[in-house]
């Protein structure tokens, strides 16, 4: 999926199961079909993944 080669380009550590994304310092993306290429939610899931990581890292 579109997903995961966004992720890939990430710093934070993350997880993929079955229809649960998680990553670290953010909460888990439960993806309601796991075989859509595109779901609608990942884009404002993924600024929230950089934003923990960016506090993180300034912490």
């Amino acid at each position: 999926s579109s997903l995961m080669h966004q992720l890939k380009a990430q710093p934070f550590r993350y997880f993929i199961d079955w229809e649960t994304i998680e990553a670290e310092g953010a909460e888990a993306l439960k993806l309601l079909d796991p075989f859509d290429p595109a779901p609608p939610d990942v884009a404002a899931w993924l600024r929230r993944c950089q934003r923990a990581q960016a506090s993180h890292e300034g912490s």
